[in-house]
């Protein structure tokens, strides 16, 4: 039985990244093993970027939902106030 040469793991291992991250197989390939290992690694760094940016776009989200469940936390408390004290409406305003 013939053990694997080191181009039959760049090959799987090219498989395997475009596989995962979802680039497909297109046209454009690398042919060479340091064209396969150059895909690899923009495969891999864009994958990178691309989850930093959907994480912080996440964050800034919750962020604002937060802010925005803080205040109407604070009016609903406001509006009780008003109705069980009868405050007039200026200073309800």
């Amino acid at each position: 039985m013939n053990e694997p040469n080191m181009n039959q793991y760049l090959i799987s291992y090219y498989f395997i990244v475009s596989t995962m991250t979802t680039v497909g197989y297109g046209d454009m390939y690398g042919s060479t093993g340091l064209e396969r290992v150059f895909c690899w690694f923009l495969m891999l760094t864009g994958v990178f970027i691309f989850s930093m940016v959907t994480g912080s776009l996440a964050s800034i989200m919750q962020s604002q939902d937060n802010i925005q469940a803080s205040l109407t936390e604070k009016l609903m408390y406001l509006q009780r106030l008003q109705s069980q004290y009868n405050l007039p409406k200026s200073l309800y305003n």
